[in-house]
């Protein structure tokens, strides 16, 4: 397997939804099966929140985060969220956020997001957002919009470490949230 991994940081705007205080986000690529995703993150507004994987790693625009381009769409695919395959690679779903402010994000065997080749995440960026991602295959001139402003971000590089122990309770996390939800 290949392993990815990246440390989120808020951006400065003032939004609802924001007020991170870390979080991480693991990848885990075994070529044939997919890539395993799991992000957590702490200190953000119970809900849901819109993840995805952009276009471009630069987070260079530390307020707004727009420097990190749009959803990572390598097949001009429409909007859409796991489970459906019929989405841009970017698109993720929804990090389940509970009353403690502590964030969940897992999906396993993703097709669509690939460690190596050409159409490789490494070098892009993982965006949070403020508000729930709609997964509607519907899109304005500017790309799918419903998830509101950019709230947290973090480039993706290779990782040697597995992260085992961290991977699986944040899969264990999500799946209660999930559970709840």
């Amino acid at each position: 397997p290949l392993y990815a991994s990246c440390k989120l940081r808020p951006t400065t705007q003032s939004e609802l939804g924001s007020g991170l205080a870390g979080g991480t986000m693991y990848l885990t690529y075994t070529p044939g099966l997919g890539t395993d995703v799991e992000a957590q993150a702490l200190g953000m507004s119970p809900g849901k929140h819109g993840v995805h994987i952009h276009t471009l790693g630069d987070l260079t625009d530390t307020q707004l985060g727009i420097s990190t381009g749009g959803h990572y769409n390598p097949h001009s695919a429409t909007h859409g969220c796991a489970p459906s395959t019929a989405r841009k690679a970017g698109d993720l779903g929804n990090m389940l956020v509970n009353g403690q402010g502590e964030g969940f994000y897992s999906e396993q065997r993703n097709a669509l997001i690939r460690l190596d080749g050409p159409t490789s995440v490494i070098g892009r960026s993982l965006v949070v957002h403020a508000l729930e991602d709609n997964c509607a295959p519907i899109e304005g001139p500017r790309g799918d919009l419903s998830a509101g402003a950019r709230i947290a971000f973090c480039t993706i590089g290779r990782a040697e470490e597995t992260h085992t122990t961290e991977r699986a309770a944040i899969q264990r996390s999500y799946a209660r949230a999930a559970a709840a939800d």
